[in-house]
């Protein structure tokens, strides 16, 4: 049986289909270092490098916790960690990366 005949619907098949069926929305300059969603000021991202390293830091929707993408520039490599602080999340996030 099909998933349409189980009552699921099938999702976007690419990208592409992606775009035309959700409304996709920015953020916005928040300070001077970083993003905050349109409309939901605690919703915010930020992106710090080294010559070594790409972290992405990324606020919960509702700003209590964070979520960090740590990248290894050359090999692109990367690992992901979510902490209460946004400087926990990234701390492990470098040491799972690198450790």
């Amino acid at each position: 049986m099909s998933l349409e005949g189980r009552g699921l619907r099938r999702g976007p098949r690419s990208f592409r289909d992606h775009v035309r069926v959700a409304r996709w929305n920015s953020f916005r300059t928040h300070g001077d270092r970083g993003l905050a969603e349109a409309g939901n000021p605690h919703h915010r991202a930020r992106v710090e490098y080294s010559e070594k390293t790409i972290l992405v830091h990324l606020s919960d929707e509702d700003g209590p916790g964070w979520t960090c993408l740590a990248v290894d520039r050359e090999t692109r490599r990367y690992a992901v960690s979510q902490g209460r602080r946004q400087m926990d999340a990234a701390s492990d996030a470098y040491a799972r990366l690198y450790g």
